[in-house]
């Protein structure tokens, strides 16, 4: 059987691991068959892949929001909006960046340098986006990520779809 056939799922760890091919339900997810990385891509079943990392410095080092500044607060329950105004120095650490502090001009500027190496460092040669999974760390701030991306890329809701584990669509 080829690694294509419709019977078998392919689950990845990681690019320079081995990958697990499962036989979907019979054997309860348990490995039946080794295909490395390297020979799926010599295969044409998946696509050689290439890091780009994009680093910026509150990416690197956190940042600070200033006493008396409005900030928006979600409810995570609700998901309602509101805002209140800091009456304390907010500081952040890189680690807090997109969990507990989601600044959409930081996600604005990955995505801008994203979208202006597009073309030339990573996909020259193509005049078409790419599909392209950018990994949340959580509900809200997938939805600012979908949002600015529209915004970034001039496009509209076709163009960026949030899906999570609870959407069976994709």
């Amino acid at each position: 059987m080829t690694p294509s056939a419709r019977i078998f799922r392919c689950v990845y760890r990681r690019p320079d691991r081995d990958a697990v091919i499962t036989y979907d339900g019979v054997f309860r997810e348990q490995p039946v068959a080794q295909y490395p990385y390297e020979r799926s891509v010599a295969d044409g079943v998946n696509v050689p892949y290439e890091i780009f990392r994009i680093r910026t410095d509150i990416g690197e080092h956190g940042g600070a929001i200033r006493k008396g500044y409005q900030v928006p607060v979600r409810d995570k329950r609700t998901r309602a909006e509101r805002y209140e105004e800091l009456d304390q120095d907010l500081a952040y650490t890189a680690q807090e960046l997109d969990r507990s502090v989601v600044v959409p001009n930081q996600i604005r500027t990955v995505l801008e340098a994203y979208r202006d190496n597009l073309f030339t460092e990573l996909f020259s040669g193509r005049s078409e986006v790419p599909k392209t999974l950018i990994f949340c760390k959580h509900d809200h701030h997938a939805e600012e990520v979908v949002g600015i991306a529209r915004e970034v890329f001039g496009q509209g809701n076709e163009f960026a779809k949030k899906i999570t584990y609870k959407d069976r669509r994709w």
